[in-house]
């Protein structure tokens, strides 16, 4: 299973893809307030193309599923500024719904550094392998400005 993002609030599954798969992640900016809360919510749904052209869609199904993603200087820099998941409770997952909302508290917003830095969230199943699913530039700014 592949997921691809149409837009920020609705990631879906692609099943019209070579081998239904989807190669790149989709990208979107985010801008970071230093000194607030971050919220961040999306929905990853499966969507599949009908015979006659018509497109359903449907919440994904994530059991087994985990998300966690990265704040990091740079695309190619393997040191990360911060770290989210759902085991540090930044990343929830309804999974009834399918729907990931991501909180960063401003105990982690006031420790990042200004500017722009690389993010990136993924996917993970229950044998470990990863897809990357969303990423971009996180502007941070600060708060007094």
């Amino acid at each position: 299973m592949s997921f691809c993002i149409s837009n920020i609030n609705a990631i879906s599954i692609d099943d019209s893809g070579p081998g239904g798969s989807c190669f790149t992640a989709s990208s979107s900016n985010i801008t970071i307030t230093r000194g607030t809360t971050f919220n961040l919510i999306f929905d990853l749904a499966y969507n599949t193309t009908e015979t006659d052209g018509t497109i359903t869609s449907e919440p994904a199904d994530l059991n087994g599923y985990s998300i966690n993603g990265v704040i990091r200087e740079s695309s190619s820099s393997t040191t990360n500024i911060l770290f989210m998941s759902t085991q540090n409770r930044m990343i929830t997952i309804d999974y009834d719904t399918a729907r990931v909302s991501i909180s960063i508290p401003v105990k982690h917003t006031n420790r990042l550094p200004l500017g722009s830095q690389y993010y990136f969230f993924r996917l993970i199943n229950s044998t470990g392998n990863t897809q990357k699913i969303l990423q971009g530039i996180a502007t941070i700014s600060d708060s007094s400005v």
